[in-house]
């Protein structure tokens, strides 16, 4: 029998919002993946570990506790993704030859397609899988327990899994997949907007779509820009910030040339070689921006999802 882990314990800074529980299709997003994962036969029992937040999103979840499903909590989660990792897998059975380690802010992976992974796991000679899509690989990743078991020791060191994948490829097999899903998971807000909305449109649902910005004369402030500045926190460039949105170097520096012009202030900064390289940071007022902003959407993203209950659940689903 396969084990599934579902890891749930980040605490998401870069989404702004307490992912997990983001409205995703009338449920979290959680919910989402939780819910194709028990519709698999060949899985004993879900572990879902949870860490940041851990009471709220229990909370919201605990009705999933049976005898298929299990919310653990690790308390040690800020160190990384092996911490869960482990939490996963303590205290399994004899029984239990295979793991299965998923992602809670993968929604767009249905059970049609974990099952297509498993199948092809247990039907090649090789210790682990990992699914690849044009270059990029993704989740779910199995393993079979024995090896996993064998090498959680080097999975805690730096890099954890994906280190542990780089270093060991004669045991793993990287399973081609022309599913964009796999590599697919919410760590920004304009993606979780984005996919969500794509997700009603494919089930012609309605849903709520919202934007907010700072107005003086024009635009001054708003989602996309405090996307950008995450990105930038994040990567550490502006080059690579841009990048991952699809944009061009030219265009992310007109953008934020605008921006600082219509501000007043900095909002980035150069930095040029040193150990590390050079790339872009925050100003310390661009950062407070970005951080006041977060904050704001975090909290007023929370109304708008009671209000988007109380007002318009029974008309979202309906065709």
């Amino acid at each position: 029998m396969i084990r599934a882990i579902l890891l749930a314990a980040g605490k998401g800074s870069r989404m702004g919002v307490q992912k997990q529980l983001l409205n995703w299709s009338g449920k979290t997003l959680l919910e989402e993946s939780i819910d194709e994962i028990l519709k698999l036969d060949k899985i004993d029992e879900l572990r879902i570990v949870l860490g940041y937040n851990a009471s709220q999103i229990k909370d919201k979840i605990k009705y999933y506790e049976n005898n298929k499903a299990k919310i653990l909590v690790n308390e040690n989660f800020a160190e990384g993704m092996h911490t869960s990792i482990r939490k996963g897998i303590s205290d399994l059975n004899s029984k239990i030859k295979h793991i299965m380690i998923a992602l809670g802010d993968q929604p767009l992976i249905d059970k049609i397609l974990f099952s297509d992974i498993i199948e092809r796991y247990l039907s090649v000679e090789k210790e682990c899988l990992v699914p690849v899509y044009k270059g990029k690989r993704g989740h779910p990743v199995l393993i079979k327990r024995e090896l996993l078991e064998r090498e959680i020791d080097e999975i805690d060191g730096p890099g954890g899994l994906r280190q542990f994948i780089k270093d060991k490829p004669e045991k793993i097999y990287f399973y081609e997949i022309d599913k964009e899903e796999i590599i697919i998971d919410l760590d920004y807000y304009d993606e979780y907007k984005l996919y969500r909305k794509k997700k009603a449109k494919k089930n012609n649902n309605w849903f709520l779509n919202y934007k907010f910005w700072l107005e003086g004369e024009g635009k001054i402030f708003g989602d996309g820009p405090c996307d950008i500045l995450v990105r930038i926190d994040h990567f550490g460039s502006l080059k690579k910030a841009a990048e991952d949105i699809n944009m061009s170097y030219s265009q992310a520096w007109k953008l934020i040339n605008k921006l600082e012009d219509n501000l007043g202030f900095k909002l980035i900064e150069k930095r040029v070689g040193g150990r590390a390289g050079g790339g872009s940071e925050l100003t310390e007022k661009g950062r407070k921006l970005m951080n006041d902003f977060l904050s704001f959407r975090r909290e007023i993203h929370d109304h708008i999802i009671e209000l988007e209950d109380k007002y318009f659940s029974d008309w979202e689903n309906k065709n």
